[in-house]
């Protein structure tokens, strides 16, 4: 490790003091108002809804809580907790929707994935729609417009690693009716889920454990591709980004529930060639949380990441790559918290990533650090 220049500095804020078992949070302008707010579902707990948090502006911001997304949706068995959850727009009206996993029981039995559709733009108004896709609850979703059709298609990862799924309704399809949608099982795998461009074909291809699965170009096909990373483990969260400045997307892995953070030099041909392994941490536990972003705006993609209540020392952790060579590398503690699944967003619009995250246990806290780095 190395000594950084920049003077490292988070400001820290609760948004919300007591949420139990929050499984997932996803940001975006669920109202339209401009201005990025916070979506965040609980898998434990006596009360296990969806909400989303309302951002009012202010640096750093004010919020109001909104109800429940679910209480839109009359009494279910999805009120037992929800897994998976993530934002899109999936009836290309331009209002940021919510798709999600019920969870009917641990061991994944009735286990419904639906869509949240944002009815009036405002979030103030819900309705529950169905996707085919049954059995087993949901680990993560990721969302992206593949077919550049003007709505969301859904990657969905089963949360015990028995498939994952991508889900499409191609206009003039209308996707409120859970029979227009097509659900391809593309390939298997569980802890982490990411979206990237692997091979640089301008294809989304999708990153599941230790593995990449190779985007056909015609999405919309079983068993795609399966690309493993040279001498990576498996049970490991991911994330890809170009680490060294080179052109090329490399992959970052944290170990779920082990030991361990690295990340993986690209080939000229991914597909084919050797990735080289370079390690950033081996005494990291637990590492739940895995995110690139550039934290002091100089060009170099940094690593977030944060062990969860169950390991380690519960460190939240930006990792600066000094230099952009991802040779060198400064660890800057955020916290001793730890969290769950937390992601770096701008949320107070300065052009600075942000924090935010949750943490599963008990006594947790819906939380933002806000990047006041210099």
């Amino acid at each position: 490790m190395n000594k950084s220049n920049k003077i490292w500095e988070f400001e820290h804020q609760i948004v919300e003091p007591a949420v139990f078992g929050a499984d997932e949070v996803a940001c975006g302008d669920i109202d339209g108002d401009g201005r990025i707010d916070i979506l965040c579902s609980q898998s434990e707990g006596r009360q296990r809804p969806i909400r989303w948090y309302r951002n009012l502006g202010g640096d750093p911001p004010q919020w109001k809580r909104s109800d429940r997304i679910t209480s839109f949706c009359e009494d279910w068995t999805g009120e037992m907790g929800w897994m998976g959850s993530w934002l899109g727009d999936f009836d290309g009206d331009g209002h940021l929707d919510v798709v999600s996993s019920a969870k009917g029981n641990f061991s994944g039995l009735d286990s419904p994935v639906c869509w949240f559709e944002n009815v009036n733009g405002y979030g103030t108004e819900w309705v529950k729609h169905i996707l085919p896709v049954t059995g087993d609850l949901l680990d993560h979703c990721r969302i992206a417009d593949f077919n550049s059709d003007g709505r969301d298609e859904i990657i969905a990862q089963k949360y015990h690693g028995d498939g994952v799924y991508y889900l499409v309704c191609t206009p003039p399809k209308d996707p409120r009716v859970t029979e227009n949608w097509q659900c391809y099982k593309i390939g298997k795998g569980r802890a982490g889920l990411c979206l990237a461009d692997i091979d640089g074909d301008d294809y989304l291809d999708v990153l599941v454990d230790n593995q990449w699965l190779k985007n056909p170009g015609m999405p919309g096909q079983e068993n795609w591709s399966v690309y493993r990373i040279t001498g990576a483990p498996s049970g490991v969260k991911n994330a890809a980004g170009d680490i060294n400045d080179n052109g090329r997307l490399d992959i970052v892995l944290s170990s779920e529930e082990g030991k361990g953070i690295w990340w993986f030099e690209a080939p000229v041909e991914p597909a084919k060639g050797e990735w080289i392994k370079h390690v950033i941490s081996k005494d990291y536990s637990g590492a739940h949380t895995l995110w690139l972003a550039d934290f002091k705006g100089d060009g170099h993609l940094d690593i977030l990441t944060a062990e969860m209540h169950t390991r380690g020392k519960h460190r939240v952790t930006v990792f600066e790559n000094v230099d952009g060579t991802g040779q060198r590398w400064v660890e800057h503690i955020i916290a001793t918290t730890g969290s769950h699944n937390a992601i770096a967003v701008d949320i107070n619009g300065n052009g600075m990533p942000d924090i935010v995250g949750c943490n599963f246990g008990e006594h947790s806290c819906l939380e933002v650090w806000y990047n006041r780095t210099k």
